[in-house]
């Protein structure tokens, strides 16, 4: 880029181009702004053109063009032809790979004409593929929760006044405790200021790296050009959401340089009482105008005093103390390695909105994660180079079975200056509730603990109602909750330097110290009926500034109280225990005529009725829009009253909420009579209840009998019929077994051929199953039919119909009976 073209952008702007490449124009512009003007000229009248306003604290025209049409991902090329300075911001990367771009669209969109570098064009499209690999689908950016700009002192007094590096052990703890929902930017400054880098708040390892390289080596120490720079970083709107924090370390006295070319003198030192007072005066609104600007972008700024040089830099000190009061910060001091953990862990919880637990130093520190934590992180002082922390829960060590991405640490992070001084921090994300222990991994005295329980702060107005009688007094809580709304025990020393202000419009501010509890009450007593609402209003604040809330506004109406007056029809039923409404019952307001504000009855009923009956809804409530509702009644648990008989009597009561019954000037309770009658199931209740049951259970029983009687069937078979004939006769004859039933007719069956008690037995058969086995015994047996025929005097399986000769004389056969 050319000298030319770089003094069109501001140093902050150039800072985040990614990539110069030297290329011609291209032909076709998709937007172009080219004026021939010289390329220094910040005249605002060629903004004005392009719908723009006039150049304003100083920022380039090029930055201002650029700031309002370069998106991220988009290729920007500046041509500077004889002081002609021409602006062309070309389609994303992205878009000009999208698929369906036409070659011809991308090449007249997206890419340059004849450059004068093949490389340089090559370079172009390789970065453009690569991003749309890594970008494709696009998504939106998630909204920024804490926007943070850490602004260093380098000045040479920091080696003599922070010997241990806490500047930059401060940064670095504030770095381990942001995630991807955070911006941080580090800025050092000493003669004037430099952007080191600007990442996300999950960029750990970068951020880290970045302060590994921030060294003491200036001889100045220029408070205007290091807020100046933090106020560049914020210059631009800011979006919904987003809280914005400047960290200003610095070790004390403010030492500028009168002229740049001069540097910085002992004369020029803004405690130097021979100071001229038109410098002096210059040099504090220099700072002044800075601060301003931050107040402007809405960043609070936090002066972070280091080592004891500003007990006597009192005017550098009163300056910045000024800066932190314009921004809404705070002026803040650490002396000692010991207040950096404390003072950060702190300023970080403020910002997000979470409470720190601060246990007393132990051999073994408890922590208490409350129940709707999103997450939390755990910083421990660790100063001993070879020490470490061990965490447990239920003595199981860290990461109690969590997934990678929801568990860090123990990251250990330490300064090697005059003594050894560092953390070590523990991240947990969706910590489950309950106690977590850390403990020292070296026995070198107790270990000191700060948890920031992500848990969201919120203020609230309890206990104070909508309506407030004549006869009450305006009274109430003021209290810190979580996010959610829900208590969370914060620590008393922490709450000891809270105060909250309450103010009812029209009246001045009371000032409520928490004096250690999340709570205060406040009465403002009785006040006098109108048709307007009181309004009041509520905020908390901490001396040192770590608590930021956003205020709360309640509206409050006095009114008279109410000469209310209510009917109720009686609750009567007859019937069996049957789901669905058994009985309704009409409430309705008599009197006044109109209701002023809403009333809400509770509904009592008689001991025996409130266990079985249900009724919706469970309360009444009017208004001046509803003057009357309907009570529906049902039984609770039907199912369990279908064999109770019962009788409900006494009194169905509407009273007024214990909340409101000052509100109600007449009386506050009404009553209707209850009659009803339970009635137990008849036979032909229950039967019409279970009719497909029934029929299913008797169809299943017909067809288990139906399978039991073919498996006994199976088991025993049915009777034989025996036929035989003489060989050589025409007539067969037969017999049945029943005949021998005292030796069994069934399974176990056997009998002898030919019959008779006399008779010589020549075969035998035996019933086996539903068939029987041949066993010959006097004479061979031969199967008449089967070729070759053998005779066969060794048992065998039997046939039915099949014929079977006995030796010479007889033939024999059985059949199914």
């Amino acid at each position: 880029m050319t000298a030319a073209a770089r003094a069109t952008l501001a140093p902050e702007f150039y800072n985040r181009i990614d990539e110069v490449l030297v290329m011609s124009p291209p032909r076709r512009r998709r937007r172009t702004w080219a004026d021939p003007r010289p390329a220094g000229d910040e005249g605002g009248d060629l903004l004005a053109t392009h719908g723009g306003s006039p150049v304003a604290s100083g920022t380039p025209l090029a930055e201002q063009i650029l700031q309002g049409k370069l998106g991220s991902g988009d290729v920007a090329f500046l041509t500077v032809d004889g002081g002609e300075l021409g602006i062309d911001v070309l389609s994303s990367a992205v878009e000009c790979l999208r698929p369906g771009s036409s070659r011809q669209r991308a090449s007249r969109v997206c890419y340059p004409r004849r450059p004068r570098s093949m490389a340089a064009l090559r370079i172009l499209l390789s970065a453009a593929f690569l991003v749309a690999l890594g970008a494709a689908p696009a998504r939106a950016a998630p909204p920024t929760r804490l926007n943070v700009v850490v602004v260093l002192d380098v000045s040479l007094s920091m080696r003599d006044n922070d010997p241990d590096y806490l500047a930059r052990l401060a940064a670095r703890l504030l770095s381990d405790l942001t995630d991807a929902r955070d911006k941080v930017t580090l800025v050092s400054f000493g003669s004037g200021a430099k952007k080191i880098l600007s990442a996300g708040g999950d960029a750990h390892d970068a951020l880290q790296k970045a302060l590994d390289g921030v060294v003491p080596a200036d001889k100045c120490t220029d408070y205007a050009s290091g807020l100046g720079a933090a106020a560049a970083e914020l210059s631009g709107p800011q979006p919904a959401g987003e809280r914005r924090l400047v960290v200003f370390l610095t070790d004390g006295e403010y030492h500028p340089a009168k002229d740049p070319a001069e540097g910085c003198t002992p004369a020029t030192r803004f405690e130097n009482p021979k100071l001229a007072d038109e410098d002096r005066a210059r040099f504090e609104k220099g700072v002044l105008d800075a601060a301003s600007r931050l107040s402007a972008a809405h960043a609070k700024v936090f002066v972070v005093g280091l080592g004891g040089a500003f007990d006597k830099a009192k005017r550098s000190r009163a300056l910045l103390d000024e800066v932190a009061k314009r921004t809404g910060g705070r002026f803040l001091a650490a002396t000692s390695a010991d207040r950096v953990p404390e003072l950060f862990t702190d300023v970080f919880a403020t910002l997000v909105g979470a409470p720190v637990f601060k246990p007393a130093p132990a051999g073994v520190v408890s922590i208490d994660v409350p129940p709707d934590a999103e997450q939390l992180h755990l910083v421990a002082r660790v100063d001993d180079p070879s020490g470490g922390v061990e965490v447990t829960r239920g003595g199981t060590k860290l990461p109690f079975g969590k997934p990678a991405n929801q568990v860090s640490g123990p990251t250990l992070r330490l300064e090697r200056g005059k003594r050894p001084r560092g953390y070590a921090v523990v991240w947990l994300g969706k910590p489950d509730p309950g106690v977590i222990e850390l403990r020292p991994t070296s026995s070198k005295g107790p270990l000191a603990v700060w948890a920031i329980a992500d848990v969201g702060t919120s203020l609230r107005i309890e206990k104070l109602p909508a309506v407030v009688p004549e006869t009450a007094s305006l009274s109430g809580l003021v209290a810190l909750r979580s996010g959610q709304g829900k208590p969370v025990a914060r620590d008393p020393s922490y709450l000891g330097k809270v105060t909250f202000h309450v103010e009812l419009a029209g009246s001045p501010p009371r000032a409520l110290p928490a004096a250690g509890r999340e709570t205060a009450a406040f009465d403002f007593g009785k006040l006098a009926p109108r048709a307007a609402p009181y309004v009041l209003s509520a905020r908390a604040e901490h001396e040192e500034g770590f608590l930021q809330v956003e205020p709360v506004k309640l509206e409050v109406r006095v009114i008279h109280q109410i000469p209310l007056a209510v009917e109720l029809t009686p609750l009567a039923f007859d019937t069996m225990a049957e789901p669905g409404v058994v009985a309704r019952v009409t409430a309705r307001v008599v009197a006044p005529a109109k209701l002023p504000a809403d009333v809400r009855l509770d509904l009592v009923l008689p001991e025996d009725a409130r266990k079985d009956l249900r009724v919706e809804p469970p309360t009444l409530a009017f208004g001046p829009e509803r003057r009357e509702q309907v009570l529906s009644f049902s039984f609770a648990e039907p199912e369990s009253l279908r064999g109770t008989d019962r009788r409900y009597r006494g009194e169905l009561a509407a009273v007024v909420s214990a909340e409101q019954q000052g509100l109600v000037s007449a009386g506050v309770r009404w009553t209707a009579p209850v009659d009803g009658t339970l009635r137990a199931w008849t036979l032909g209740r229950w039967l019409r209840e279970y009719r497909w049951q029934l029929g299913l259970g008797l169809g299943v029983l017909w067809l288990l009998l139906w399978l039991l009687g073919r498996a006994l069937a199976a088991k025993f078979p049915p009777k034989a019929r025996i036929h035989h004939m003489e060989v050589g006769e025409p007539f067969e004859s037969d017999s049945l077994i029943k005949r021998h039933a005292r030796r069994g007719a069934y399974r176990s069956a056997r009998f002898r051929f030919p019959l008779g008690k006399k008779a010589k037995p020549l075969v035998s058969f035996v019933a086996t199953g539903s068939g029987f086995e041949v066993r010959p015994e006097g004479a061979a047996v031969t199967e008449l039919g089967i070729e070759p025929a053998t005779e066969k005097r060794q048992p065998f399986r039997g046939s039915w119909e099949q014929r079977y000769r006995l030796g010479d004389r007889y033939e024999v056969w059985l059949t199914r009976s």
